[in-house]
């Protein structure tokens, strides 16, 4: 890969692992919000608009706007200020697609533009762009169930060992009511007929293990000046094992240092591009990082 090819890739797209992609996306199901009288009150440039919320009712999820790609704290800040809370593709006065100023919320792809970190909004036919299909059997968290200009999931895990029932992430005006943003139970063989899964293009391809958090020796990984460098509290000491992988999983290096806590360590990296640093530090995990490296 050449550096004007990996610039261009890192300034486009993020490549993300899929704990960040899922961290991305639980916000949106867990946010909690106050539906005011104003946001749920007849708007003058649309009157075929109607809310599926009530005035003095706490929901969970982020409200469906057919078009929309809030982030959560605009979402709020929108609320506060007044917009409406959400609208359909059929009620809000949008020729050709959605997205009204005055609402607020998000849609199935705004979830997932969201959750993959996107640069701009992707529709559900834009998705397989900067995916590629995957088997049924293969889905894995972060991974994506979806039907061009139709709908699109999030899957999240399977809720049985035979694969027939799924939990997914979902944006929909037909969950049903309220429209929220929310993790569902579904039967699979409801999407098979016309959906598809895919995998994110710019996926970190690593295995993801849960990792201990011990604030008395914590690593960090960062670029002094254009040197990749790797520093360790100043109460750490003992064995460090690093390793580094390329997007595609693959260990690019692996080594094993003495290391003294506050001092800093050069990584062997000798080609520009986006890698994965993992530390562990006398037998237990503190680090798993990505760095973006340009020579």
């Amino acid at each position: 890969m050449n550096l004007l090819l990996t610039l261009l890739m890192i300034t486009q797209f993020r490549y993300l692992t899929r704990a960040e992609i899922m961290d991305s996306t639980r916000p949106f199901a867990e946010v909690t919000w106050y539906c005011d009288s104003a946001n749920v009150a007849p708007v003058p440039e649309c009157p075929d608009w109607y809310p599926d919320y009530q005035a003095g009712n706490t929901y969970q999820g982020m409200a469906y706007e057919y078009g929309g790609w809030d982030r959560v704290g605009r979402f709020l800040d929108k609320l506060q200020a007044g917009y409406r809370a959400g609208s359909h593709s059929d009620n809000d006065c949008i020729s050709g697609g959605g997205d009204p100023w005055w609402a607020t919320g998000q849609d199935c792809s705004g979830l997932v533009s969201r959750a993959w970190q996107l640069p701009y909004k992707h529709s559900t036919g834009m998705l397989p762009d900067i995916s590629h299909q995957i088997d049924w059997n293969e889905l894995l968290p972060g991974d994506i169930i979806d039907w061009p200009r139709h709908h699109v999931v999030i899957f999240d895990a399977w809720a049985d060992s035979n694969h027939t029932h799924v939990f997914i992430y979902q944006a929909t005006d037909r969950r049903p009511n309220p429209s929220t943003t929310g993790r569902d139970y579904r039967n699979i063989a409801n999407y098979m007929s016309y959906y598809t899964p895919y995998r994110y293009n710019f996926l970190i391809n690593i295995e993801e293990d849960p990792m201990p958090q011990d604030e008395r020796a914590v690593a960090d990984v960062f670029l002094d000046g254009s040197v990749p460098t790797l520093r360790f509290n100043p109460l750490a000491d003992g064995t460090a094992d690093v390793s580094i992988f390329d997007v595609a999983g693959r260990m690019v290096s692996s080594v094993k240092m003495e290391i003294t806590g506050g001092k800093r360590y050069q990584l062997p990296l000798s080609r520009s591009g986006v890698y994965f640093v993992r530390v562990n530090l006398n037998g237990h995990r503190l680090l798993q990082k990505k760095i973006v490296y340009v020579k």
